[in-house]
């Protein structure tokens, strides 16, 4: 988690931001959620945070390296580095020698490669239970947002404690909303090595089924990538009343979810 806040300030510096935005990635809560569990969204950011640093270095070699251990550690990191791979192929254009975006292929060849050995071993695709995670863009997040408002005894039979985890499960799913909300209108300022990334995860989290959307850690987690590639972006853009509602938003989250997941 240091390194995160650490490689988060100084990604942002090279924005002419405060170290401060670097803050903002560290106290997400859906790191609390995977300090709770198995640390792999705390490894694998801190990863993905440090091929991103190696690729706005130009250091395209260490970029892939770190990519691809990130992928190692939780396979959505594999689009992380997308636009800067995307951005290498077109300055073929300008310099047809130019093979920096082979390096970029590393986290692809990582994940298909590990895929492949899991398939062999457990005989079976590796996803195949993941299916249920997946659905109609915004219908998991629109039953989410009906059931924590209309449906009683959701999480649990004492109505106090349902009507508490509902509001929190409810905050958190309206954060997640305003995230995507309040940066979709800074993307035509963003550099393009965040803006593809951001679509490809944004529209990734909108096909999340209500299975994943209904428990505030798996929904937690799996936005990740996404609030990480929004701070990034508003941070970019110079976007500091947007950091402001980011970080008031989700520090709301926080303290719940701490009671919650570490209690």
């Amino acid at each position: 988690v240091v390194a995160v806040a650490a490689l988060g300030a100084k990604i942002v510096a090279r924005f002419q931001q405060p170290a401060a935005w670097g803050l903002l990635l560290a106290f997400y809560p859906g790191i609390v959620a995977s300090l709770s569990r198995n640390l792999t969204e705390c490894v694998a950011l801190a990863f993905a945070l440090a091929a991103i640093d190696s690729a706005q270095s130009r250091r395209h070699w260490a970029a892939g390296l770190l990519g691809a251990v990130a992928v190692f550690c939780r396979e959505t990191t594999l689009l992380m580095l997308m636009g800067f791979g995307v951005m290498q192929l077109l300055e073929i254009r300008v310099d047809r020698r130019t093979i920096h975006w082979v390096w970029y292929l590393l986290p692809l060849i990582a994940f298909l490669v590990w895929q492949a050995f899991l398939a062999h071993w457990w005989n079976q695709p590796p996803h195949s239970g993941g299916v249920q995670d997946l659905g109609i863009p915004f219908a998991g997040y629109l039953k989410l947002l009906w059931n924590c408002l209309f449906q009683s005894g959701l999480f649990s039979v004492s109505p106090v404690a349902d009507w508490l985890m509902r509001g929190y499960t409810l905050a958190a799913a309206l954060s997640a909303g305003l995230t995507l909300i309040l940066i979709l209108p800074k993307l035509a300022n963003a550099p393009m090595t965040l803006v593809i990334p951001w679509i490809a995860y944004a529209i990734l989290v909108m096909c999340l089924s209500n299975v994943i959307w209904l428990s505030p850690g798996e929904f937690l987690r799996a936005f990740t990538e996404t609030y990480v590639l929004s701070i990034l972006i508003a941070a970019a853009t110079a976007s500091t009343r947007v950091g402001q509602w980011l970080a008031i938003s989700w520090a709301i989250v926080m303290l719940p979810t701490v009671v919650v997941f570490l209690r």
